[in-house]
Formats: structure tokens, sequence, C-alpha cells
């Protein structure tokens, strides 16, 4: 199945491609790939707001300790997703 991009009618600019751009997670410029800046900062919210709501896979409420291995898996994830995505 693809799938079709289209630009909306109404813009009058769609902006130069040397400046760059972001399109599903990734920015394209014409010094290569890289992961996006907002993915980047999307990742680090998601996983603050799984600590600060001590999140019952990343905080054993009995003992009061953190499980710091749900949140260094979640990371691990994070790292295998954006390199599948720029090397694949």
């Amino acid at each position: 199945m693809s799938r079709l991009i289209t630009v909306q009618q109404d813009r009058p600019f769609i902006g130069q491609i040397e400046r760059g751009f972001d399109f599903p997670g990734y920015h394209f410029s014409p010094t290569g790939l890289r992961v996006a800046k907002k993915t980047i900062a999307n990742f680090i919210e998601k996983a603050s707001r799984l600590y600060e709501q001590k999140s019952e896979r990343c905080f054993n409420h009995s003992t009061g300790a953190i499980n710091s291995m749900y949140l260094k898996d979640r990371l691990g994830d994070f790292e295998t997703d954006c390199r599948n995505g720029l090397n694949g």
C-alpha cells in the first residue's frame, strides 16, 4: 500500500529544501538525515512523565525503589528505532 503526499493548495510558500525539513520523526537536509529535535524532545517528555507519575513499571511502590532497567529499556528501544530509521 503506497501513500501519497499532497500539498495544501492554500499554502503559497512551501520552503527551500536547502534549509531542511522534518518528516515523520526525522530531519532531512543537504548535510544528511538525522533524528528530528522534536522527536528527541517528545521522548524526553514521555520518559520524564513516566518517572514523575511513578508508573508501576518504573517505580516499586513497596520498596520505594526506581526500576531504572525499565527506563533504560525504553531508551534502548528508542535508540534502536532511531538507528533503524537512519540506516534502513
